[in-house]
């Protein structure tokens, strides 16, 4: 079983336990080292947060996902597109060799006919991989058209499929989702087991079901 653990606190949560766990963090020196050690890419691996599995430790930066502007999503980062152009291969090799195999044979067709028009033999260094198929087509995900609620529920679904990625660290998620989308937002990410790590400054006003949430006040006092 998967366990986390909030660095000062004495409690350790199953992440079965929650869907949403909301840190709000009041002390200021604190908050601006906290989200240092997020930009970071959870650098200090048992800084903040320890996970466990069984008693077995693990390290946030091979599980976890900063994300640290809900608005400026970017589904189709390099990291993602390597991810997908590798997951269709393994999963479409059979395919694509096939497909490769007919773009080479049309590639040798035009060179030569190119060969002819300078009456001189023309021949070719390179070799079409399964990769350059993806890339010939800039192969990407559209993602324009939905709403920034749909839009994070996809990017969270679309790293989880692509990378194995369940959890995913975010920023003030309250002040940009009323609690009605975040019912919506916990309720679709819950069916793939992925678990939100969020950070306010502020209190919320409303607590969905599925959220824990504790407070770390001025004296860097954990309330729970």
């Amino acid at each position: 079983m998967m366990k986390c653990k909030w660095f000062n606190s004495d409690k350790t949560h199953s992440l079965n336990d929650f869907d949403i766990l909301t840190v709000v963090i009041e002390n200021k020196p604190m908050l601006l080292d906290y989200m240092r050690y997020l930009h970071n890419g959870f650098r200090g691996k048992e800084r903040y947060w320890r996970f466990m599995k069984g008693t077995d430790p693990v390290d946030a930066e091979d599980m976890a996902e900063f994300v640290p502007d809900i608005f400026s999503l970017d589904i189709n980062s390099k990291k993602n597109i390597n991810a997908l152009y590798k997951l269709l291969k393994k999963q479409y090799y059979e395919q694509l060799s096939k497909d490769i195999a007919s773009l080479k044979e049309k590639a040798l067709e035009i060179i030569k006919e190119i060969s002819v028009d300078f009456d001189l033999e023309l021949t070719s260094t390179s070799d079409i991989k399964e990769d350059d198929l993806f890339k010939i087509m800039d192969l990407c995900f559209d993602g324009d058209e939905l709403d920034e609620k749909e839009k994070f529920i996809k990017f969270c679904q679309v790293i989880y499929e692509l990378r194995g990625v369940q959890y995913f660290f975010v920023v003030s998620l309250h002040q940009y989702f009323s609690a009605e989308e975040l019912r919506q937002i916990s309720g679709e990410l819950k069916y793939r087991h992925i678990k939100v790590f969020n950070t306010e400054t502020v209190r919320p006003i409303d607590k969905i079901d599925g959220e824990i949430l504790f407070l770390v006040d001025d004296d860097l006092c954990v309330i729970e």
